[in-house]
């Protein structure tokens, strides 16, 4: 499984419109999408660029902007994302939601 860490940019969401349109076998590819803002306009954004399976990356979100958007995930319209959590929220006990996906920073690895 290939996973690829892109930003919430223009150039970076036509790159993976891209991929679809030219036909790629995207079974073994997950895009991890860092994303700066908690909204459904940000999802609809990335799905209208890739509609398969993406992690969201919330690196760049408080603890509210995670609530609000573990709200949005439980929406059916919405079932083609889930979170990539950083490990430091985990610890910090900010949610009580069973987590299937986290992201370590190197700098934690290595204390």
């Amino acid at each position: 499984m290939y996973y690829a860490t892109l930003h919430q940019k223009q150039g970076e969401m036509r790159a993976l419109r891209m991929l679809q349109e030219f036909g790629n076998d995207l079974t073994k590819f997950v895009p991890n999408i860092v994303i700066n803002d908690a909204a459904q306009e940000t999802l609809d954004l990335i799905r209208r660029s890739y509609n398969n399976f993406v992690l969201l990356d919330v690196r760049n979100l408080d603890t509210d902007g995670i609530d609000i958007l573990e709200d949005l995930l439980k929406l059916p319209q919405n079932e083609n994302f889930d979170i990539l959590y950083p490990i430091e929220y985990l610890v910090e006990g900010s949610s009580l939601n069973s987590n299937n996906y986290v992201r370590i920073n190197k700098d934690v690895v290595n204390h």
